[in-house]
């Protein structure tokens, strides 16, 4: 038996349960591909204009993740007093009705002050809230900082923020 004779009928055999079962697509759908949006992949542009859409749609208003890390040891190595915590606690729940903290986790850090070249070596723990995303909340957070540093004696206090999409109303 000739071996062509043999491997027409055996590729066709391989080539339709390729098509069948989804493996291979077949000329038609190839064409739908390039027809159907739905189908073909969306370029960068769109998925951003899709992003930015829904942002707008929705009733989403900007907010921000407000995270700020406070010592648990002064420099000298001594402990903050629990009672600054608090006064921390109660100021932000007062500005904005709420806060959390992370009480369980220490956070360790390292850093060199870029002024004098001092390392420092920090144990923390870390509070944070989510607030608008307004001018205002940036501002107080910056005058925020400045209170924190002088209420846990620190060359310095970290607070970053997030952006945050809550759909939750």
């Amino acid at each position: 038996m000739n071996t062509i004779s043999i491997f027409i009928p055996v590729m066709t055999i391989f080539l339709s349960t390729a098509v069948l079962s989804g493996i291979l697509p077949t000329a038609s759908s190839m064409d739908d591909a390039q027809n159907n949006s739905k189908i073909a992949p969306a370029p960068i542009d769109q998925l951003t204009s899709n992003l930015t859409q829904a942002k707008s749609q929705l009733p989403i208003k900007p907010q921000l993740k407000v995270d700020i890390l406070v010592p648990i040891l002064y420099n000298n190595g001594t402990n903050v007093e629990p009672e600054k915590y608090g006064l921390m606690f109660e100021e932000l729940v007062k500005q904005f009705g709420a806060i959390s903290v992370e009480d369980n986790n220490v956070i360790n850090g390292y850093w060199i002050n870029p002024t004098d070249n001092k390392n420092y070596s920090d144990k923390n723990k870390m509070y944070w809230i989510i607030v608008p995303d307004t001018e205002e909340n940036r501002h107080y957070f910056v005058n925020f900082q400045d209170k924190l540093e002088s209420l846990f004696d620190q060359e310095s206090i970290l607070i970053y923020f997030t952006p945050v999409l809550n759909l939750l109303s």
